[in-house]
């Protein structure tokens, strides 16, 4: 018994954080039921720590002792039997001490990871197997519990019964290695005991003792960062609890895979999508040399401490969850198809993530690098520095764009299409240098025919205009191709008139392309001009047309024969060209012919002017000049002298 000297003294005690006042405590020893084997009878007893409560009420009377705390199995150097003290006589003594903990230690988990808390710094007096404690707010007062364990901590918040001073939150494997992992985030909370001996702890109400305090390390779970594709990656600010200097961020599509995402930091590196160590502990940045080349999406922020040899033991350390990180940009699959020279260039179905209106496109041979296409025009209102970009999006989902109303005359071939986000994207830049156009959003093939390979096209004058292998790429049947006027060239066709060379062809048309003249590459076609050539020698271009959307190539729609396939020259001699000859003359002999590329095989034919040449008729030998100084003159002679007669 524990008595105060005047009974009508007010005494205080403490048990843990249970506090009362009470006139009156006792000690009292307590029996077992036979059925509770777990101690030996024979030497240990339970105690029971109580005070009198007047307001009790108890088998009706007012007032009753309540049980403080109770002491389960306690070793004695007493013998006790059913009820009675045998030995030795009282006052009994044995050695009790009321449970506590330091209050102020703190134990720490990592968010991400599972966790077992080693109570053994807490220093209690009075610890069990079998003992429970609970992780709650730190607004919660342990004696008057409400709301319960934290949810993000396994098992509701309350822990596995202790094993040597260790409490496990979660399910436990056969090794006792905790399997749950903690999603609680990241702060101080506060742990409240339960005495296993004294109850089951099934109820909030058993856990009544403040054992001290929990930290769950790392970052918040609830950040969303944003990158662009072609852009270097720095995130600025992680919020979270005992982040630290040499702390590593790592994106992956799961947090603890065993490597992270492809395109994120160096390529080089041993671990994928890994950061470099931070300074602060809240800024984090990938390597600067690299950009980012991931397809676009969104990604798990994965973090690991500095205290968990993060870049030894690889991704799987990166277990925590420290948000998302949308990288915006398009696929890099797309393939936009053929685009026709000489027409304008419009390109829509462009998917992918953050995709904006204010993001442009351009065309290039490499994406990011300082490389002009050229016969790729500009966008009306983009920077005119960027050569091959278009306006921003001509809709609001940054999914379609043009490049003006100039049509494209670039070599045919096949060209990256390169995407520059725009600032409601990634709040950088105005896409105003081609190192901004790093990201791949898919190619594109340039079809027709190919000027720079069909430079020295011939016809020769008088005869059928037909001109084998103009070469190209992608030339199709119902191609067809017109010859502009001299000095005159495609690019510059007006919208209304007739600017062909009608001295060729069907008034300066091909015959449209079929399989006969279609190379079965499609790299190359062989012209047919129907009728003979009669332009006057010289240099003209030939332009090329691909009817679109059953819209045929006519000779007064101007504006589709815009893409130059090549130059042509015709060979042979100027007309309107006068030379006097006496008949009998011996040898009959003119110079100073003009014609283009004359050669010493040529041969002049005579015939009265009432009639046209090509006319079929019996070619007389008298009538037939001989080229001379290489093409530069012609000879008539026989034996008996120049005989034609004379007009």
């Amino acid at each position: 018994m524990i008595e105060p000297s005047d009974t009508a003294d007010l005494v205080e005690y403490s048990f843990g954080q249970l506090y009362a006042e009470v006139q009156c405590i006792r000690i009292a020893l307590r029996a077992w039921t036979e059925a509770d084997t777990r101690y030996d009878k024979a030497s240990d007893v339970d105690a029971s720590l109580e005070y009198w409560d007047p307001s009790a009420e108890h088998s009706d009377q007012p007032g009753a002792w309540v049980v403080a705390y109770l002491f389960r199995g306690v070793r004695s150097h007493s013998i006790f039997r059913n009820g009675v003290l045998q030995s030795p006589i009282p006052p009994w003594t044995a050695p009790l001490g009321l449970p506590y903990f330091n209050s102020t230690v703190t134990v720490e988990c990592w968010t991400g990871w599972p966790c077992t808390l080693d109570m053994s710094e807490s220093s209690p007096t009075m610890l069990h197997d079998g003992d429970n404690l609970i992780a709650v707010e730190t607004t919660e007062v342990c004696e008057t519990l409400y709301g319960g364990g934290l949810w993000g901590v396994p098992g509701g918040g309350i822990s596995r019964g202790a094993l040597n001073g260790m409490f496990a939150f979660g399910d436990v494997a056969s090794d006792r290695a905790t399997e749950a992992r903690l999603s609680q985030s990241p702060g101080v909370y506060k742990l409240c005991w339960c005495d296993g001996r004294a109850s089951d702890c099934s109820s909030i109400k058993d856990f009544r003792i403040e054992a001290g305090r929990f930290a769950i390390l790392g970052p918040q779970r609830t950040h969303e960062f944003y990158a662009a594709i072609g852009r270097a990656l720095c995130i600025p600010s992680v919020q979270g609890y005992g982040l630290q200097h040499g702390d590593f961020l790592a994106v992956m599509s799961t947090c603890g895979m065993v490597q992270g995402i492809r395109g994120i930091g160096s390529m080089r590196a041993q671990w994928q999508g890994v950061s470099e160590p931070t300074v602060d502990g809240r800024a984090f940045c990938w390597d600067s040399s690299s950009v980012v080349a991931a397809v676009p999406g969104v990604y798990n922020l994965c973090w690991c401490s500095a205290r968990m040899s993060c870049m030894e033991k690889g991704p799987q350390q990166f277990r925590a969850l420290a948000g998302k990180l949308r990288v915006h940009g398009p696929y890099p699959d797309h393939d936009f198809g053929a685009v026709i020279r000489g027409r304008v260039l419009s390109l829509g179905g462009l998917t992918g993530v953050g995709l904006s209106h204010e993001d442009r496109l351009a065309i290039m041979s490499e994406c990011g690098v300082e490389s002009t296409v050229g016969g790729i025009p500009t966008g009306a209102d983009s920077n005119s520095s960027v050569v091959g970009a278009s306006s921003i999006s001509s809709d609001g989902g940054g999914t379609s764009y043009t490049w003006g109303l100039e049509p494209v005359t670039a070599t045919p071939g096949a060209y990256s299409v390169c995407w520059c986000g725009g600032t409601n994207t990634t709040g950088l830049r105005n896409c105003s240098s081609a190192r901004h156009f790093t990201a791949l959003a898919g190619t594109i093939e340039i079809v027709g025919p190919d000027p720079s390979q069909n430079r020295r096209l011939s016809v020769v004058r008088g005869t059928k205009a037909i001109i084998s292998r103009v070469w190209g790429r992608g030339l199709n049947i119902s191609d067809v191709f017109a010859v502009r006027r001299s000095g005159e060239s495609c690019s510059s066709l007006p919208s209304s008139g007739v600017p062909w060379e009608t001295g060729i062809g069907r008034r300066g048309l091909s015959e449209p392309v079929n399989s006969d003249t279609l190379d079965s590459t499609e790299a190359f076609v062989t012209i047919v001009f129907s009728g003979r050539v009669y332009s006057q020698p010289g240099h003209y271009q030939l332009c090329w047309c691909r009817p679109v959307s059953g819209v045929s190539c006519d000779r007064d729609r101007p504006q589709d024969f815009r893409a130059l396939a090549g130059t042509i020259t015709v060979v042979g001699a100027e007309s309107g060209q006068i030379f006097v000859c006496a008949r009998g003359e011996t040898p009959c002999s003119i110079a100073n012919f003009k014609g283009t590329q004359s050669t010493p095989y040529d041969r002049m034919l005579l015939v009265p002017s009432r009639e046209t040449c090509g006319t079929s008729r019996t070619v007389s030998s008298q009538l037939t000049g001989k080229a001379t100084d290489n093409g530069k003159g012609f000879t008539w002679a026989t034996g008996a002298g120049f005989m034609a007669s004379a007009g």
